[in-house]
């Protein structure tokens, strides 16, 4: 049905759902075939270019895909989501670090009162660079507060901010910020992992073997759940193969 609308009446709306639908059924290829037809039609759809950029995402293609959230950001410059979906894609590609980064402190800029705008413009300066000064760290570390101060369920700022102190060799800190992400988010495995690594450093070994059997266990539920998940959808793409047998 989605297919036949956008055939019917190529708009804006009836192009991003049938590309969406091929989305949310992992056809990544024929995604990117649409949505790129859609933004030939519409070169100037923040939403189209944002579907071509989470499609290419996920066909590896990752410059080309930040590319297509980078002009979907300048189109619409106070919609946040295509600064979410670029916030996750800021170490993919090399070649467009500067440009994410500056994209990601024009979201923070303008949404000074979102965390995850906060959030994603302190890992932009700290991952999405290959060097950092002092003052850059200074920078991150204080971005990461405000973020987890702006939302207090919040468990991602916390967990960098473990990651910053125990790489300056800061381990209470470290361990009181992984102590913070994991109270806020218990299934967050990362951070029972990165909390065992500074437990053992202080020597308290009996809680990071604690805390390294948590993150296996987590880590095993989590991978039997996406097992689950990509079954279903298999068998959800045979159904519709089958539906549409003569």
């Amino acid at each position: 049905e989605f297919q036949r609308a956008a055939q019917m009446d190529p708009n804006e709306k009836n192009i991003f759902d049938w590309g969406n639908c091929l989305l949310l059924h992992r056809a990544y290829e024929p995604a990117v075939e649409i949505f790129s037809r859609g933004v030939a039609y519409h070169p100037n759809s923040s939403k189209l270019h944002i579907g071509a950029g989470v499609a290419l995402y996920s066909r590896g293609q990752y410059d080309e895909a930040v590319e297509s959230l980078i002009r979907a950001t300048d189109l619409e410059p106070s919609d946040p989501r295509p600064y979410l979906f670029l916030g996750r894609m800021f170490d993919i590609s090399l070649r467009k670090a500067e440009e994410v980064a500056q994209r990601l402190q024009r979201f923070a800029e303008l949404q000074p009162g979102n965390a995850q705008a906060n959030y994603y413009h302190a890992m932009a300066l700290w991952k999405g660079r290959r060097a950092q000064s002092g003052e850059t760290l200074d920078r991150v570390e204080a971005l990461l507060r405000t973020s987890a101060a702006l939302d207090p369920r919040f468990p991602d700022p916390h967990l960098q901010l473990g990651n910053l102190y125990f790489s300056q060799q800061k381990l209470s800190a470290a361990i009181q910020a992984y102590e913070q992400a994991v109270k806020i988010q218990p299934e967050l495995a990362e951070a029972h992992y990165r909390l065992a690594q500074a437990l053992a450093r202080v020597g308290e070994r009996a809680r990071a073997q604690e805390e390294l059997s948590l993150h296996d266990r987590l880590r095993k539920q989590q991978q039997a759940e996406e097992e689950r998940k990509q079954k279903q959808t298999g068998r959800l793409e045979y159904s519709m193969q089958e539906a549409a047998k003569p």
